[in-house]
């Protein structure tokens, strides 16, 4: 599951993705899921619980993703919950599952609900084919130093989230929980932006829910950007404009985040 945004400043536009299923009838180059371990589909009860503290940390979009969403056989059950709670939903689906439920679906909670689109993979290696055009647009709008440091920070400081996640599981069974779970992530970061970690990078790839991103250095390659730039860039963990200030009352969204996830914890664990 994550957890992003659609417009800055309003609270209702954050949104959550949600694989209900990780079982699909194709095979993608690009899929995460060819190499995963079979695991359960969401249950409805527990999916209810979830959409009940996603409801009340202000969450009001569900974007419903796979594995293929329609090979769930209670894919119905899923979506009448999430009408009842006034929430709505986007739905993902490889166009090979069943159509024809998700017409009687469509029809039956409406596109205020429900509104479904149909993923195409165009079959072309990543490395050459659309992670290299969405990187040279993000270049030529944000430049190429600064996307080029974000996909450093990214490789870097991504696992420092697992850290956070054990604390969070440590601070719920103690009967404590962490205000801004976003912040505590940002002090392990900031206290591990050492040159060493740099090292032995570029053979790396991101891990994604839902691609397989080429290895960094060929990124980076493509961006020609100089090497020591980057590396100083890259170790910048507190810029005097960080992204986050784009949204608009950022404190409380985390708070309300942070809340919800241990929430999760707290009934899961």
């Amino acid at each position: 599951m994550s957890v992003g945004g659609r417009g800055p400043g309003v609270r209702s536009d954050f949104f959550v993705q949600l694989y209900p299923t990780l079982r699909c009838n194709l095979a993608c180059g690009f899929c995460f899921n060819r190499g995963l371990p079979p695991l359960p589909d969401v249950d409805p009860a527990a999916f209810a619980r979830m959409l009940d503290n996603l409801a009340a940390a202000g969450v009001a979009t569900l974007d419903l993703l796979g594995g293929e969403p329609t090979l769930h056989p209670r894919l119905g059950e899923l979506i009448a919950a999430l009408a009842a709670r006034g929430m709505r939903t986007t739905l993902s689906t490889n166009g090979r599952g069943d159509l024809a439920l998700l017409e009687r679906l469509e029809e039956r909670f409406g596109r205020g609900t429900l509104r479904v689109g149909v993923s195409v993979n165009e079959g072309e290696a990543p490395a050459d084919g659309r992670e290299a055009r969405a990187d040279r647009a993000a270049a030529a709008v944000a430049g190429a130093d600064a996307l080029a440091s974000a996909l450093v920070k990214v490789h870097v400081f991504a696992p420092a989230w697992e850290a956070v996640v054990d604390a969070m599981v440590y601070a719920v069974r103690s009967r404590t929980q962490y205000v801004n779970a976003s912040a505590l992530f940002q002090e392990i970061v900031a206290s591990n932006a050492d040159p060493e970690r740099l090292k032995g990078l570029g053979p790396q790839e991101q891990g994604h829910p839902t691609d397989r991103h080429p290895p960094l250095a060929h990124r980076l390659e493509a961006l020609s950007v100089d090497r020591e730039r980057l590396a100083a860039a890259s170790l910048v963990t507190s810029p005097t404009s960080p992204a986050i200030a784009l949204v608009e009352d950022a404190e409380t969204i985390e708070q309300g985040l942070s809340a919800a996830e241990q929430r999760l914890i707290a009934e899961t664990s």
